[in-house]
């Protein structure tokens, strides 16, 4: 184990591999097991029972943090507390992920491999993020979530709890794609509605709670509750209640 260059705080010991490093404060629960070439950037909470892959990166530097650092020629990060990276207990980070600064992670999250966090966002407990899923900066991810392998994330999203979101579904923030100074304002996804394979929300759209997104939907209106959309642009085809009563 290389030497921390600051300070490492932990409750018990922990397992670390070849050639990884910790940076600044990090505190360390109880049974963690850190991989070979992982980085831990303080500060950081790493809670019990939790694993990270190696060729891993927790706490990595945003836009502006990196270029300070540049200038500077350091490493060192000089974050408040209140920065850090926070993961749970029992979060399974698989290898190649990236998770930035400013990220809370809830309990029993499990992400795939080469996933990425952007800065300032949440996750909720009991979530999945599968392997190459991207979450842009400012998210809000709820508990029990399922993100489906390569979804985009867009920032400024909110998903609520028992969302399903399928593999390669887009999410979008921009209007006028960067053609007209707006505020960017991602898609609300309310509680336990699904959105098929390859589906693309845009900007500002609301999937209302229990909705179900055909496989590659262009979802372009807010949806209504407990409805199927499908097609390009995405039209309701029926409730999802009357699917229930017909498969029961």
């Amino acid at each position: 184990m290389r030497p921390a260059d600051k300070e490492v705080n932990s409750k018990q010991d922990f397992k670390i591999g070849a050639h990884s490093r910790i940076v600044g404060s990090v505190t360390i629960g109880r049974k963690v097991i850190i991989g070979e070439n992982v980085v831990i950037y303080g500060p950081a909470r790493i809670g019990d029972g939790s694993y990270i892959g190696d060729n891993s990166i927790v706490g990595y530097p945003n836009r502006d943090e990196l270029r300070n650092n540049i200038k500077k020629g350091s490493h060192i990060l000089e974050r408040s507390a209140n920065k850090g990276s926070y993961l749970g207990e029992n979060v399974i980070i698989r290898s190649g992920c990236t998770i930035y600064g400013n990220v809370r992670v809830g309990n029993n999250v499990e992400f795939g491999n080469d996933a990425l966090v952007r800065e300032n966002t949440t996750i909720g407990d009991d979530t999945i993020v599968g392997s190459k899923v991207i979450i842009d900066g400012n998210c809000q991810v709820g508990n029990k979530v399922l993100l489906h392998s390569a979804a985009y994330i867009c920032a400024f999203s909110r998903i609520e709890d028992g969302v399903f979101v399928g593999p390669y579904v887009v999410f979008t923030n921009d209007k006028y794609a960067n053609q007209i100074a707006i505020k960017m304002k991602g898609p609300i996804i309310k509680k336990n509605a699904s959105i098929g394979a390859g589906a693309i929300v845009l900007p500002g759209v609301i999937i209302e709670e229990g909705s179900l997104i055909g496989a590659g939907c262009v979802v372009t209106k807010n949806t209504k509750r407990g409805a199927i959309y499908v097609g390009n642009p995405a039209q309701k085809l029926k409730e999802v209640q009357e699917v229930r009563k017909k498969e029961r």
